[in-house]
């Protein structure tokens, strides 16, 4: 994600001699760009690391990440400085946004592309807490029905309630997301197991 100047537009081949990287910002406006990017991300970090857990943490660069960009289009709405400076961006640059800043926090973290439930492409992230990957998407957590305010229904999922995601594994083959340890819900007690649980959570 910090290669935001890049054209991310590229063929592969069986067999590859040469490899042209074009640049999609002028050289000159890089180093600002840079350090434009890399103040909001250590912004994020500054609040981020002033709670105790991983999951808190990832937690609060979720929420800030969201609370800064709105899903549209625009010149980079498929790289984290649109999401982080401009504060625009499609599910691409929601995802290098989210995994640059939490990498920069010293998380790990990665970008897996694929496509939705309706079999439309679609980029999302595997994030690494307490030693287990859990499926991440802040772009559908970002959903402008909910009044501005980020949800957490797709934040440290496992991959039996991912079903509406499906990973390119052409390419690479994403680490197996089994652990449901911190999902957001189960983590604050949301999660319940009949009706009269259900009931009574929404009384207390």
């Amino acid at each position: 994600p910090q290669y935001f100047y890049l054209d991310d537009v590229y063929e592969t081949s069986d067999v590859m001699a040469v490899v042209n990287m074009f640049y999609d910002v002028e050289q000159t406006d890089i180093k600002e760009m840079q350090n434009e990017m890399n103040a909001v991300a250590d912004e994020i970090l500054e609040k981020a690391e002033k709670e105790r857990t991983e999951f808190q943490k990832l937690t609060v660069i979720h929420d800030e990440i969201a609370g800064r960009c709105q899903y549209n289009g625009g010149r980079h709405q498929s790289d984290a400085y649109g999401c982080l400076v401009l504060g625009e961006a499609k599910c691409e640059g929601y995802a290098k946004a989210m995994t640059y800043v939490a990498r920069r926090g010293g998380m790990d973290i990665m970008n897996v592309t694929g496509v939705d439930g309706k079999g439309e492409n679609h980029v999302w992230n595997i994030v690494k807490i307490e030693g287990e990957y859990y499926n991440l998407d802040l772009t559908w957590d970002d959903d402008e029905n909910y009044n501005g305010k980020s949800i957490h229904a797709c934040m440290a999922m496992p991959d039996e309630m991912f079903r509406d995601h499906k990973a390119d594994t052409s390419g690479y083959i994403p680490p197996a997301c089994t652990s449901m340890d911190y999902s957001y819900y189960q983590i604050n007690g949301y999660v319940v197991q009949n009706a009269e649980e259900c009931e009574e959570l929404i009384e207390n």
